[in-house]
């Protein structure tokens, strides 16, 4: 045998990959954006949630269909859903009759020279009458 076959065979490694990590599949979804997106979605809701006290959402959705079945690839189709806290409503009281609104009574006849006052009523002076106003209840 000659030096050369008695030399040991080159040993050829390959190494298979490994799987990946939560942390870089998250990074790699939206070709590097939608990390980032989601955190500002995220710091928005936030930032709602302590002005309002409310409960507000941030959802990542993942769309995931085939790609190549033969070569087990798939897309992922990322979508970053937020719902903003609602504040509660202020809402109106409105009077409705005969198919109109009104900001007052419609049935409730209106006296000049009356008004709300303090939670009682008081008197206006008359234009007629040269009287100072009273307060409902003191004479």
């Amino acid at each position: 045998m000659s030096e050369q076959d008695k030399k040991e065979p080159v040993k050829i490694e390959a190494t298979v990959p490994t799987g990946m990590t939560s942390a870089r599949f998250i990074a790699k979804l939206g070709s590097g954006t939608a990390a980032d997106e989601l955190f500002g979605s995220f710091v928005k809701v936030a930032d709602e949630v302590r002005a309002t006290g409310n409960p507000g959402t941030v959802t990542l959705t993942l769309k995931v269909a085939i790609i190549n079945q033969a070569q087990g690839l798939v897309g992922i189709e990322e979508t970053i859903g937020v719902k903003l806290p609602m504040t509660k409503p202020l809402g109106a009281l409105v009077y409705v009759d005969n198919g109109q609104a009104y900001t007052q009574d419609p049935n409730q006849a209106t006296m000049n020279g009356i008004e709300a006052f303090d939670g009682g009523v008081a008197v206006k002076t008359f234009d007629d009458l040269d009287t100072a106003t009273v307060k409902a209840g003191q004479q």
